[in-house]
């Protein structure tokens, strides 16, 4: 395997894990996506087997907030080439679909840390669970984040994988004031 698809994998999980982005929307970033001076990545397109269209619904065209922790990774995968896509391949076009980092790393990585098999993707449900858990968001703005129509998702798929928030319930509150 290249080094520079090696390089490009870790790029790929930072994205996925501070940004929530789906695998597609994550390789067909371009730089003129990325504006650094408001801090945000604009998700206008995805890529796929089947070439490059526009997101999955109206909704998954969006801006999304780059954290702190995300910049330093962003601005060194910008600054590696100068092709308009983040992510390109040893032969300096952008990737068709993930499946070189699901197969040659991927994989492997849940084999080794002895994880059962989870699709990429997970890294969307990590993100979803992770904003909620700590409050660090509203459903309606993780909605917005993940590019979802409504909150429905939210509550259908993302709340579930929390723990009953009973267990933590702040039982020293003051519902009337």
């Amino acid at each position: 395997m290249n080094n520079t698809t090696n390089e490009n994998y870790r790029f790929y999980l930072a994205i996925a894990f501070y940004t929530g982005m789906r695998s597609g929307e994550i390789i067909a970033l371009k730089k003129s996506d990325i504006d650094f001076e408001k801090n945000m990545i604009t998700v206008q397109r995805t890529r796929s087997c089947h070439g490059e269209s526009t997101p999955k619904t109206v909704y998954s065209i969006r801006d999304i907030p780059i954290i702190e922790l995300l910049t330093p990774f962003l601005k060194e995968l910008y600054s590696l080439h100068d092709n308009e896509y983040l992510f390109i391949t040893q032969y300096k076009k952008p990737y068709m679909d993930t499946h070189v980092f699901v197969e040659n790393f991927w994989k492997p990585s849940l084999k080794e840390l002895g994880i059962e098999y989870r699709r990429p993707y997970n890294a969307r449900h990590t993100y979803a669970t992770n904003m909620l858990y700590h409050n660090l968001v509203t459903p309606v703005q993780l909605a917005q984040l993940l590019g979802h129509a409504n909150t429905q998702m939210v509550f259908d798929v993302y709340v579930n994988y929390l723990d009953s928030f009973n267990t933590n319930f702040d039982r020293s509150i003051s519902i009337y004031k």
